[in-house]
C-alpha cells in the first residue's frame, strides 16, 4: 500500500513532535536537576551555528566542488542557547545546504561541452543573522538563491517536496 503526501506528511510531524518535546523535557529535567552532579555546559549557540556552517560548506564542496561563502552575524541582543541542540543543528545544517544549492544553481554557467562550472568567487555570499532575548531566538538566512515560486510555497512544508532535480542513483530507480 502506498502512503499519501498527506500521509506521511501526519506521521512525521507526529513522531517529529514527540521525539523533539521528550528530549525538551529530559533537558529540562537533567538542567534542574544538574545541581546535584556536574554536567557539560549547554552548548552555546554560536558554536552550533557554526557547527552547521562548517557541515553544510564541506556537503556543497563534496557534491559540487565548490560553496559560497557563510557569513554568520551576531545580532544585538546576542542569541541565547537552544533548548535541543541537536534538532536546531539538524535544522539549521538543512536551511544552510538548501541555500548552498539554491545559491549554486542560480549562479552556475553551463558550458559548451554541457558541463557545469562555477568558480567560487562568482557565488554572492550567504549571510546569517544571529540575534535573541532571553525567551526567544532567530536566525536569518538570507541568500541569492532566487527564491521558491509563489505557486510552490504551500508545498514546502511538505516532508516530500524539494526544488531540487531529481538525482540518479544506483540504490533508487
Amino acid at each position: 500500500e502506498t502512503l499519501t503526501q498527506e500521509e506521511v506528511d501526519s506521521f512525521l510531524d507526529t513522531f517529529f513532535t514527540g521525539r523533539i518535546s521528550t528530549s525538551a523535557l529530559v533537558s529540562r529535567f537533567m538542567a534542574v536537576t544538574a545541581s546535584d552532579r556536574k554536567e557539560a555546559p549547554p552548548q552555546d549557540m554560536m558554536s552550533i551555528v557554526q557547527g552547521a556552517v562548517r557541515k553544510a560548506t564541506k556537503l556543497c564542496k563534496g557534491y559540487y566542488g565548490t560553496a559560497p561563502e557563510i557569513e554568520v552575524m551576531v545580532g544585538n541582543p546576542p542569541p541565547r542557547n537552544p533548548p535541543v541542540a541537536q534538532y536546531f543543528f539538524y535544522i539549521l545544517v538543512e536551511l544552510l545546504k538548501n541555500s548552498c544549492r539554491a545559491t549554486y544553481d542560480q549562479h552556475i554557467v553551463i558550458g559548451t561541452s554541457g558541463m557545469a562550472s562555477s568558480n567560487h568567487v562568482d557565488l554572492p555570499p550567504i549571510q546569517v543573522i544571529v540575534t535573541g532575548n532571553e525567551t526567544s531566538m532567530c536566525v536569518k538566512i538570507s541568500d541569492a538563491g532566487g527564491g521558491i515560486a509563489l505557486d510552490e510555497l504551500p508545498k514546502v512544508w511538505s516532508y516530500l517536496y524539494t526544488t531540487a532535480d531529481p538525482v540518479e542513483s544506483r540504490w533508487f530507480p
